[in-house]
């Protein structure tokens, strides 16, 4: 009984390693990375946009509110942080705005400064989507 127990103990290890041989066999040559977003993340929509006054006054609105919320919440809290990145987000958008660029290409530097800035960070994957889809409707004609 007590050989029969060793040799199956020791036949175990066996097994696993060519299970996991077997994984590495079966398994495809080159997996992708996960990326933080969908690779159409990056692309904004071509679309009937408001003329660019009308998307700076829509905007600044919405700074204000988010302005409110931010003195609301804790500057160390994690709703704090996320109603910053939207406050920058929405920022950059009515920065190139106010430099003269179309509202497609504001909306395109405000997705970009995503992927350049420490608010990629502090903000999910989830609430980047959300926020380009929100400015995009809100700044549609």
């Amino acid at each position: 009984m007590k050989s029969t127990l060793l040799k199956f103990l020791s036949s175990r290890p066996i097994l696993i390693g060519l299970i996991m041989a077997g994984f590495y066999f079966v398994s495809p040559a080159s997996m992708q990375a996960q990326s933080a977003l969908n690779s159409n993340y990056y692309l904004v929509p071509d679309g009937p946009y408001v003329a660019p006054p009308v998307a700076i006054e829509r905007l600044e609105e919405q700074l204000v509110s988010l302005k409110n919320q931010l003195n609301f919440y804790n500057s160390s809290s994690n709703e704090y942080k996320i109603v910053s990145a939207k406050f920058n987000f929405f920022s950059t958008i009515h920065q190139s705005l106010v430099e003269g660029k179309t509202v497609k290409a504001s909306i395109q530097d405000g997705v970009n400064s995503f992927g350049s800035s420490d608010m990629s960070s502090d903000l999910p994957k989830g609430k980047k989507e959300e926020y380009k889809i929100e400015v995009i409707n809100l700044l549609k004609l």
